[in-house]
């Protein structure tokens, strides 16, 4: 349960900056706090770290390539919504779960690939 809350809370500062920063859409806040919640208690601390890092500088590089990529930036000039985060975070939820489940390593590596993988 205090990694529920720990993970929730951790999640939603991140979220809440993002969304302010207009890179998640209100949509997206709830989505990521979710999965990233899930991913926290079912993968830990070091698993839900890396999408975060992941999802930082993928974040940062869109802002900082916003020239070249301008046709995309428009499209996603709110923020990503709940559709985007699910489809970058759904594989790396379920191997979380599997490796949470089952105590077997490759789950959690599986995860991490799936992470990277999702990111630009």
């Amino acid at each position: 349960m205090l990694n529920a809350l720990i993970g929730a809370g951790l999640s939603t500062i991140i979220a809440w900056i993002a969304y302010k920063r207009r890179s998640l859409t209100i949509s997206g806040v709830i989505a990521a706090v979710i999965f990233a919640t899930m991913i926290y208690v079912f993968g830990g601390l070091l698993l839900w770290a890396l999408l975060m890092v992941f999802f930082i500088s993928s974040s940062i590089i869109t802002k900082m390539n916003k020239h070249r990529l301008k046709k995309q930036i428009d499209n996603e000039k709110k923020g990503r919504s709940y559709k985007q985060v699910i489809a970058n975070a759904f594989v790396a939820t379920l191997f979380s779960l599997l490796f949470y489940v089952l105590k077997e390593e490759i789950y959690v590596v599986a995860a991490a690939a799936s992470i990277a993988a999702g990111s630009p």
